[in-house]
């Protein structure tokens, strides 16, 4: 198998589909590691849930004021109950609200309810069907890489989407024991 990436031309990184190998699709501007659309859209929709904790909101509303398509809306809204975050009200004044608290539920909690679970590479999860797992030698920093990221979106409660200003950038960072930079 052979893996071209040329960092000057992003559409020549292939990637394995299946059997064969198949160019990604180029797009606009640089890759980055990120989240997709359907989960960007349901912590929009989470956000503005909190913003309006206690209140029952229909797929309507949220449709109307978010404007992400009612179909789209009426799916996250179901699969963020499904996993807890939302809880369903019947009736003529029915709709969706927070099953818990917003400075209870993390980025984490929205991104596995749309996503599954967070991993970085394959062999972060459970199970992993990564041909060379058991040669590997950054197996074991990609699972220190892996849990650092998760610990980071369980720190950001749903709570802090709803205020004015966001939070400062945390970074912790600490020189080498020796003193050089990392």
């Amino acid at each position: 198998m052979v893996l071209e990436f040329n960092l000057l031309h992003w559409s020549s990184f292939w990637v394995r589909n299946r059997t064969r190998l198949v160019p990604i699709p180029e797009r606009d501007g640089p890759r980055m590691l990120r989240i997709s659309k359907l989960t960007d859209y349901a912590i929009v929709l989470m956000s503005r849930m909190a913003a309006h904790e206690g209140e029952t909101l229909t797929a309507t509303s949220l449709a109307d004021a978010t404007r992400i398509g009612r179909a789209t809306v009426t799916k996250l809204l179901k699969m963020l109950a499904a996993h807890g975050l939302l809880q369903s009200v019947q009736g003529r004044r029915g709709g969706y609200s927070l099953a818990r608290s917003p400075s209870e539920i993390a980025m984490t909690d929205i991104i596995e309810a749309v996503e599954g679970p967070i991993a970085m590479t394959e062999c972060t999860l459970h199970g992993s069907d990564c041909g060379i797992e058991d040669m590997c030698n950054t197996r074991d920093h990609w699972q220190h890489i892996n849990r650092a990221v998760h610990t980071a979106l369980a720190g950001v409660k749903l709570d802090a989407l709803t205020e004015a200003e966001p939070p400062p950038a945390v970074v912790n960072w600490r020189p080498r024991a020796d003193g050089a930079p990392r």
